[in-house]
């Protein structure tokens, strides 16, 4: 809408409010406002052009209510502002439900926009990324513009791995720029998570695999990488080393990075640093069109808006998710959340099949994402760790089994796990024991537990099969 037409509305608004209460010796906020918004609109409630012109300009009407309606609501009925915004809400909603609008103007208006945003659209300005694929014939999940999609897990399933992962892989695959927004780390953990990822993705595509089978933790790691980084940045010319060395990867790795960042293609917002949610909103309408909005997590943003009384963390995070989802739309971003699973029930030595249901704290989360993945992971006998996922939800495409992936995550790089099959690259596939198998008799699936439990022991991978985890 136009700019200018936007603050001539809001004026009009105003203006008429103003006029009509100060007329009124007894005032009635509520159907005052309502007259306000007849006013500018006299046929709303008729089957005309104005019912579509009141449409267009909902959300400025909504900014009125909200701006002027709500705080004479609550001195006028002596009632908290929390409560008289809910009056308000609804009888804003019961305003619109009024208004009866041209199905078949409303039809014509809303197929031509959508043949000029088919129009304009270019593949380019989503996002797919193949690290998770979609399904077993490796089709990349896509991440369309204008949506706010999911990666779900319950505590250490390995979210951050995951969106420090899609992060480096969109630098390295595109050409759009990412905004990190952390909450869980600081800026120099998530940088060291970048450069690690970096590293393991040089190490895979240059062959020197080898350097990633040393049997080391993350915090060994963590501490390595930052002291080849420091030693070298106080003094370079301790480090002439083979190029294909470890040291020599690292640095390579940290320079990659860096030209990341000196470009401004990877940029870090870090929540910890402000407790205001308008300035995480502000940053996010600045951004260019299809970047890409990467939040760690999403249930922990600001608890709420700047003046709101902290009284229900759950509505907040509601609003929220509404909130980014909206400037998401608005701008043709593409988001890309973690969010917490619920604990309950949680098992990591015979963990559940990934459901939608598992998401905590919002049913707002689910509603909103237009792609949920579900991280999970295993705790063997020998203790190592199996971790899998799922796509949960794609609002443009199905759900899928329950895959493998590889584990690279003290180098904080996720990817499927693919295996060779008679010169095919196929996904490991891992079923759990929610999960039918039709088409098959007892015997049959009998037999064929026995065949994945013998090809298990064989290759010295976990399987997840109906009826259980086998080794």
């Amino acid at each position: 809408m136009d700019e200018n037409k936007t603050k001539d509305t809001l004026k009009a608004l105003k203006d008429t409010y103003d006029a009509l209460k100060n007329k009124n010796e007894k005032k009635d906020t509520l159907k005052t406002a309502l007259n306000t918004v007849i006013s500018l609109f006299p046929n709303v409630t008729d089957n005309n052009g104005d019912a579509w012109r009141a449409l267009t300009e909902k959300q400025n009407i909504k900014t009125f209510y909200n701006d002027f309606i709500s705080a004479d609501y609550a001195e006028e009925k002596n009632c908290s502002l929390e409560d008289a915004q809910k009056k308000v809400l609804t009888a804003l909603h019961d305003f619109f439900n009024t208004i009866k609008g041209n199905p078949n103007a409303g039809g014509k208006n809303a197929y031509t926009q959508y043949l000029q945003e088919i129009s304009d659209h270019d593949i380019t300005n989503d996002f797919q990324c193949d690290l998770l694929p979609a399904k077993d014939n490796f089709k990349p999940i896509n991440f369309p513009a204008s949506t706010l999609s999911i990666i779900a897990g319950r505590p250490s399933c390995g979210k951050t791995t995951a969106l420090a992962s899609i992060a480096m892989y969109a630098m390295r695959k595109t050409n759009k720029n990412v905004l990190f927004v952390t909450s869980e780390e600081t800026t120099n953990q998530i940088i060291t998570r970048f450069i690690k990822n970096q590293f393991c993705e040089n190490c895979l595509s240059n062959g020197n695999e080898d350097l990633l089978n040393q049997n080391f933790n993350d915090s060994y790691i963590n501490e390595t990488f930052k002291d080849i980084i420091n030693k070298n940045n106080k003094n370079p010319s301790l480090f002439f080393t083979e190029k294909k060395s470890f040291t020599a990867e690292v640095l390579k790795a940290a320079n990659d990075v860096e030209g990341y960042i000196k470009a401004g293609r990877l940029q870090l917002f870090d929540l910890d640093k402000t407790n205001s949610f308008e300035e995480l909103k502000d940053r996010l309408q600045e951004l260019e069109k299809h970047s890409i909005v990467i939040i760690d997590y999403i249930q922990n943003l600001p608890y709420a808006p700047s003046g709101t009384p902290n009284n229900d963390h759950k509505e907040f995070v509601r609003q929220q998710i509404f909130a980014i989802n909206a400037i998401i739309k608005a701008n043709e971003l593409i988001g890309i959340a973690g969010a917490q699973c619920n604990r309950e029930g949680a098992s990591e030595h015979d963990p559940d099949a990934l459901e939608l249901n598992k998401l905590g704290e919002s049913g707002e989360i689910e509603r909103k994402a237009h792609i949920a993945i579900g991280l999970g992971r295993k705790i063997n006998e020998d203790n190592s760790t199996t971790y899998f996922y799922r796509v949960m939800k794609d609002r443009e495409g199905s759900i899928s089994a329950h895959f493998q992936i590889k584990n690279y995550y003290p180098y904080s790089y996720l990817t499927a796990y693919k295996i060779d099959d008679n010169g095919k690259m196929v996904l490991n596939k891992i079923y759990t024991k929610t999960e039918k198998k039709p088409g098959k008799n007892k015997a049959e699936r009998t037999e064929n537990k026995k065949g994945k439990k013998a090809a298990a022991e064989n290759s010295g991978k976990t399987n997840i099969i109906q009826g259980g985890w086998e080794k």
